[in-house]
C-alpha cells in the first residue's frame, strides 16, 4: 500500500479505497504491475523522465478504466496489467499511445 505506484494509481482514481483494501488485489499489483512500471520508468532514464512517461501511461488507462460499461475491464489488476504490458511494448518499438 506504501507504494509510490498505489498513490499514482489513487490520485488518478484507477484505485478506489476497497481496491486498496484488498490484500489479494495489493500483492497483484506488486506482483505483476509494478514491475512493469519500474520497467517504464527506467527505459525512459528513470528519474524525472521515467516519472512523466509513466504518468502519460496512467492518464490514458484512466481515461480507458471503464468498468461498468466494458466486462473485460472489471479486474483493475488485470486491466492495469495489460495496458502496462502494451504500452511497454510500443515504448521499445519506439510508438506512443
Amino acid at each position: 500500500m506504501a507504494s509510490q505506484y498505489t498513490k499514482l494509481l489513487s490520485s488518478h482514481f484507477i484505485l478506489g479505497m476497497d481496491d486498496v483494501m484488498n490484500q489479494k488485489m495489493m500483492l497483484f499489483l506488486a506482483r505483476h504491475v509494478y514491475p512493469l512500471y519500474d520497467q517504464m520508468v527506467q527505459l525512459k532514464g528513470g528519474g524525472v523522465a521515467g516519472q512523466h512517461y509513466l504518468e502519460d501511461h496512467l492518464r490514458y488507462a484512466a481515461k480507458r478504466y471503464t468498468p461498468n460499461a466494458d466486462k473485460r475491464k472489471r479486474n483493475v489488476g488485470r486491466y492495469l496489467e495489460v495496458a502496462a504490458d502494451g504500452y511497454l511494448k510500443r515504448m521499445k518499438s519506439g510508438e506512443r499511445h
